[in-house]
């Protein structure tokens, strides 16, 4: 098993809330569908000038393309210039 960072904003301002809200709905649905036990999923505080998500799960090496592809047509039916997902193993120390 290996952790994933999924890493998303909104700092162009390209989408408006709704869209945003949409944006991170289809995202999630992609982690739902390809990952294992999800660690961590949060934002920017409310306050804050740019939106930000990010998502930390497990993933089964078996999983991982076909969560990028998800996510990469995601990406695009949003008009998005990136996602940014780290692939990685996890130490326990």
């Amino acid at each position: 098993m290996e952790t994933v960072t999924i890493q998303i904003g909104n700092s162009d301002d390209k989408l408006g809330q709704a869209d945003w809200v949409s944006f991170i709905k289809n995202t999630r649905e992609a982690v739902g569908k390809h990952c294992g036990q999800v660690h961590f999923d949060g934002g920017a505080s409310f306050d804050s000038r740019w939106q930000n998500v990010c998502i930390v799960a497990e993933v089964q090496p078996i999983d991982k393309q076909n969560l990028q592809d998800e996510l990469r047509r995601i990406r695009k039916a949003w008009k998005q210039y990136a996602i940014a997902v780290t692939f990685g193993e996890t130490i326990m120390v």
